[in-house]
């Protein structure tokens, strides 16, 4: 059985024109259902986007282990490449 706290909480007119307009277009009885549907539905998303998140780390992970061991690199071959591409000739210090 759920419970039910009184709460007040402060929200700017934008906000409360938004909740007015939720409540009015029919998908909510109450602004407090509203802001309770607001919020599961923020969580929700929160979520679903963790575990994509998750699951692309997985695989960035997976794919550096497959490709072999690191290999040390020298920041000015790097910069010297860029430059190359940029069509640009490498200042040499």
């Amino acid at each position: 059985m759920e419970t039910s706290d009184d709460t007040t909480i402060t929200i700017s007119g934008e906000v409360a024109g938004l909740l007015m307009e939720a409540v009015a277009a029919g998908g909510n009885s109450s602004s407090s259902d509203a802001i309770r549907d607001a919020m599961i539905s923020r969580r929700e998303e929160r979520e679903h986007l963790h575990g994509y998140m998750s699951e692309d780390i997985d695989q960035a992970i997976d794919e550096a282990d497959a490709s072999g061991p690191a290999r040390e690199i020298d920041v000015e071959d790097i910069k010297r490449e860029g430059f190359r591409r940029a069509g640009m000739s490498y200042p040499e210090t």
